[in-house]
């Protein structure tokens, strides 16, 4: 039994140490690499609910929501309670990972383009280009490394618009006419479409 244990820790840990060596290009990489497959594997139209919640379980370690979060929702955030707070997260998060997955659940092999990445201290800028009908569409992911080591995405920019600036206009507007409880309410609606 402690040899079981043993290798169920082994497991577990070992995929985080071997992330917390990656580059930001290399996560970046891994994670188009495992859409991919996943794409490939739920490629019809009806496995579309399959397909988006396997692409979620992928990009989820990588994509630190909790803090997208915080950003979208600027000096708002220290006026929201712990409550609203945490299910502003799960909604945001929700509504967050679905904008991205609309844009990146009809990649293949090869149609995404990696330009490269630039690195400073914990900050790093990944770009990609994803060809899509012929047409090349940008998306810059924006990444820092993490207290455990590992580079995780804080803001995706797709075709020149960062998702956590452009959600934080919208949002502010929102929050100032019908507060943070609005705002919820507003993503409730959106998340259940």
């Amino acid at each position: 039994m402690k040899k079981f244990l043993s290798l169920v820790l082994f497991c577990l840990v070992i995929p985080s140490l071997v992330l917390a060596d990656e580059s930001p290009l290399d996560v970046v990489k891994t994670t188009v690499d495992k859409i991919v497959k996943v794409v490939e594997q739920y490629s019809s139209k009806d496995d579309t609910k399959v397909r988006r919640e396997n692409i979620r379980t992928v990009i989820n370690p990588v994509f630190n929501f909790n803090e997208m979060a915080k950003l979208s929702l600027g000096n708002n955030w220290k006026e929201a309670s712990e409550a609203q707070q945490n299910e502003y997260v799960t909604l945001f998060s929700d509504l967050l990972a679905t904008t991205y997955l609309k844009k990146i659940e009809q990649v293949k092999k090869d149609t995404v383009i990696f330009r490269g990445h630039r690195e400073r201290q914990d900050q790093a800028l990944v770009k990609t280009d994803v060809n899509f009908n012929n047409d090349l569409f940008p998306i810059v992911y924006k990444m820092r490394k993490e207290a455990d080591g590992n580079w995780r995405v804080h803001d995706v920019s797709i075709e020149n618009i960062s998702l956590v600036s452009n959600y934080r206009s919208e949002f502010a507007g929102i929050v100032r006419k019908d507060g943070i409880s609005g705002l919820i309410n507003q993503l409730k609606t959106k998340t259940n479409k």
